[in-house]
């Protein structure tokens, strides 16, 4: 706001009296001090001249004041002074512009000088050779000659050239300029920015030909990279290398090469000995295939460059993960097959020591993901592994080593979990997925289930209702025992549906069939079967009036079923687990076509038996026991009387 107003009231005033507006932009350039028009004058000389020579002299210095003189008629007192800097018709402003930007552009290139100095250290220097004469004209108007006699009215001259509006709103303005970095050695040849007199008020210090010195905080991170690697490479003789970048590369960006380059790059990959601690195990998830644990994570590896950063007198020096990373190099070693966004870093520590070898500690708890193998369920082991791997780096640059003393468990780690603690083990593979080629390191936590919680909340019910499906049968044959008879037998079927659910609910949906499966699949089996005897016999008893051989039936089915039940399951238990000699498909098959040979037996039996009776009773036989031959004893039957004949004819 008070830049213009300023800017406004210079222009008043230029209307009423060009003294006044002199005394007025000179108050106006003193607040946008920041604005220099020294190289814009400088450049609008030379583009009129064809350039001034290097040391100008009072011929030189009043062409100048004659360039200005003829800038300041062109200007008219109506007109805005910012559009009459765009007005090519009116005066030189679009020549200043365009070399303006020139020296802009020039200052730009050689902030891209980073990426490749070494083969645009030619082009340093020929835009240096093309732009010289500009740099000398703004050092011979900076620093004007000694005054000679008859020299004052040259002098207010030249002092008059400098006397230009002010455009506070124009983006072209040149910048402050930046030091230069002096050559540290005279065999490299470097270009040095012109000695500036800061005491003329109206020039102001003129751009540096080339900002050969950046700015290290805003482009340090930008360009250490490329830099790096151009400091790596062998200049050719004929090449000149600005000694400023050679000094830059050396001694800002040696710290870089630590943290972003290996210690045996070009040498081959670097091995790094690794060890897995598992401290706390905190509960398994079969349905969503993970696991969450407590892990110390132990990484050792070489690197020689650290041994300056121990201080003298000190043996180690432990670093945090923040320092760490701003200051040496890490291998970036991460567990890679964690649940995303589920990694808590607990605490981390990295010590280095006198003889170049760099250890870091790292505690974190993750939910680590497994893909559990649950065909053996509930007699299943299991093997969790935790995988680490580097982020960054494949197996061409980083190779994982086990450390044996590093691979442990915590004692009582499993304790109170379903599953009881086997063998603990490291290992490290090379895992090649494609154009994806990682050195992995592996933590095996091998375990089993124990089956006290399997059996108190599964088994024992199953024994129950198997139990109460097969009490059916000790009810006796008269009417009113019909109803609970059937009700018993199907409520208890229903029961262990809901068994059979809970058991199966904390699998995932993809679970294949397993043991627990044909167990239940088995007392399915045989209370469907209770089920279907007892409709049978009833139907013998009160249809058929097949009376006898339904309560005979009656009596074998309190036998058969619980003999069924005890075989069928008895098998399976002892026939199951992973270490079986029979595999779960194997004994389905044959639990199967025992159970249908046993009770297909029976049945077909119990049928031919209905059968005989049911002929039997239609023919009018005595039907009391069909099932038993008949045993009563046959009575003789008595000879006839035979009284002989007299004949009562006399001889």
């Amino acid at each position: 706001m008070k830049t213009d107003m300023m800017f406004h009231v210079c222009l008043l005033v230029f209307c009423l009296h060009r003294p006044v507006l002199s005394a007025m932009l000179q108050a106006h350039a003193d607040l946008e001090s920041q604005w220099q028009w020294g190289p814009i004058v400088n450049a609008a000389v030379a583009s009129r001249h064809g350039g001034i020579p290097e040391n100008p002299g009072s011929q030189e210095i009043e062409e100048i004041a004659t360039v200005a003189k003829e800038a300041q008629r062109n200007v008219k007192p109506s007109t805005n002074l910012r559009m009459v800097a765009m007005d090519p018709d009116q005066n030189e402003w679009v020549k200043l512009r365009e070399r303006a930007a020139k020296i802009r552009e020039s200052e730009r290139e050689l902030a891209e000088l980073s990426q490749n100095p070494v083969e645009r250290a030619a082009k340093l220097q020929r835009e240096l050779t093309e732009q010289a004469p500009l740099y000398h004209v703004a050092a011979a108007a900076a620093t004007p000659p000694e005054p000679v006699a008859g020299s004052d009215d040259i002098k207010v001259k030249a002092e008059a050239a400098f006397q230009l509006p002010v455009a506070p709103g124009d983006a072209w303005a040149p910048p402050v300029p930046v030091a230069t970095v002096a050559a540290p050695t005279a065999a490299v040849s470097t270009v040095e920015a012109p000695t500036v007199n800061v005491g003329q008020p109206r020039l102001q210090n003129a751009s540096p030909p080339l900002q050969i010195a950046r700015n290290e905080d805003k482009h340090e991170d930008k360009h250490e990279d490329s830099l790096r690697k151009a400091k790596a490479k062998k200049p050719s003789e004929n090449s000149e290398v600005p000694s400023a970048i050679m000094m830059h590369s050396v001694s800002k960006f040696a710290g870089a090469d630590m943290r972003d380059v290996r210690p045996n790059a070009g040498k081959g990959p670097d091995t790094v000995s690794f060890g897995l601690f598992a401290k706390t195990f905190y509960g398994f998830d079969l349905k969503g295939k993970e696991f969450t644990i407590d892990v110390v994570q132990t990484y050792k590896w070489m690197d020689e460059r650290v041994i300056g950063l121990v201080p003298d007198g000190a043996d180690h020096l432990t670093l945090g993960q923040k320092e760490a990373e701003d200051k040496i190099w890490l291998p970036g070693m991460v567990i890679t097959n964690r649940e995303i966004d589920q990694y808590d870093l607990i605490s981390t520590a990295v010590t280095i020591n006198k003889k170049g070898e760099v250890s870091k500690v790292e505690r974190a708890t993750a939910i680590v993901k497994c893909k559990y193998d649950l065909s053996d369920f509930p007699f299943d082991e299991q093997k969790l592994i935790v995988k680490v791997a580097s982020s960054k780096y494949m197996t061409d640059e980083v190779m994982l080593k086990p450390d044996s003393g590093a691979f442990g468990a915590e004692k009582g780690l499993l304790v109170g979990q379903v599953y009881d603690l086997l063998d603990v083990g490291g290992t490290a593979i090379t895992d090649v997925s494609g154009a994806l080629k990682k050195s992995r390191g592996l933590l095996t936590i091998s375990v089993e289930r124990n089956l006290d919680k399997y059996s108190q909340s599964h088994l024992i019910p199953c024994f129950l209702m198997t139990c109460v499906s097969c009490a059916v049968f000790w009810f006796p044959f008269i009417a009113p025992f019909i109803t609970p008879r059937l009700a018993m037998s199907v409520l208890a079927l229903v029961q262990f549906t809901y068994l059979t659910i809970r058991s199966s609910s904390n699998l995932p949906a993809t679970c294949p069939y397993n043991w627990n499966d044909l167990i239940n699949q088995t007392i399915l089996t045989v209370m469907f079967s209770s089920i279907m005897l007892n409709i049978f016999g009833e139907t013998v008893f009160h249809t058929l009036k097949l009376g006898d051989l339904a309560i005979s039936m009656n009596h074998e089915c309190k036998v058969l079923q619980p003999f069924v039940a005890v075989t069928s399951v008895g098998a399976i238990l002892a026939l199951a687990g992973p270490h079986s000699w029979m595999s779960i498909a194997a004994t389905s098959a044959f639990i199967k076509i025992y159970m249908a040979l046993v009770l297909g037996s029976y049945i077909a039996f119990s049928i031919r038996r209905v059968k005989i009776a049911s002929a039997k009773k239609l023919s009018g036989e005595d039907l009391k026991d069909v099932s038993k031959p008949d045993m009563t004893p046959i009575k003789p039957v008595a000879p006839p009387d035979v009284t002989p004949v007299v004949s009562s004819t006399p001889k």
